[in-house]
Parts: structure tokens; C-alpha cells; sequence
């Protein structure tokens, strides 16, 4: 083992520092960014959520507070900011009543409720 480095730590011939078979990526922003963005933004990985994303990366590459620099890269990603809004917008409101009497119902003309004949006699 080479003086300076952790025991899990080794350095190959070219001087690149790998974790048990995992990359060492440098304290770089733009390196780290650069992973990330080839991982989650190409044509052929469809912008997995950053679980996915983590899975795949610590297969190859190892970096300090890996985990957490995922879930902000994704965080930031305007394409799945925007398909989280669609699918947690609300499409439509149903009509509610808290009578148990009361039938809602739809038609081609939108929703509407009308009283049961349960109810009339009330």
C-alpha cells in the first residue's frame, strides 16, 4: 500500500486511485457534472430518479457525498421538474357531498349531482 492512502484505496500504474474496483472521481465539479449528465441526460437513459441513477454510477465511480450530489443534480434537472409537475397536477375536480344520499354522476355535458330519491323525502 502506498504511504498516504487508506487501506481500501489503490493507485495503478497511471496513478489513478480506485475504491474496490470503483473509479475515484476527483474533487472536480465539472468532472462530477459531467458524469452525472451523461448518466441521467443522454437519449438512452431516459432520466432515471436519482435512486436508479445512484445505483448505477457506484458500480464504476466512487466520489465523497456521492449519493447526496445526485439527489441536488436531479433536484435541479428542469426536464424532470417539469414531468413532476404533470403528473402531480390535478386534472380535474370531482364533485363531493358528505350526504351518503346524494349521487354524483358524469355525463357528456361535464359533472353534475342530483339527490337520490332517498333522500327527497328528508
Amino acid at each position: 500500500m502506498e504511504k498516504g492512502l487508506l487501506p481500501d484505496f489503490r493507485k495503478d500504474q497511471l496513478g489513478t486511485l480506485w475504491l474496490k474496483g470503483r473509479l475515484r472521481v476527483p474533487l472536480n465539479k465539472d468532472i462530477r457534472d459531467s458524469i452525472m449528465t451523461e448518466d441521467h441526460c443522454t437519449k438512452y437513459s431516459i432520466h432515471p430518479g436519482s435512486t436508479k441513477m445512484y445505483q448505477d454510477l457506484k458500480k464504476l465511480f466512487w466520489w465523497r457525498r456521492m449519493k447526496r450530489d445526485i439527489a441536488e443534480f436531479i433536484a435541479r434537472c428542469d426536464v424532470c421538474n417539469r414531468v413532476k409537475a404533470e403528473k402531480t397536477e390535478t386534472r380535474w375536480f370531482a364533485e363531493t357531498s358528505r350526504d351518503p344520499n346524494v349521487e354524483i354522476g358524469e355525463d357528456h355535458h361535464g359533472l353534475h349531482s342530483r339527490a337520490s330519491p332517498l333522500s327527497k323525502g328528508k
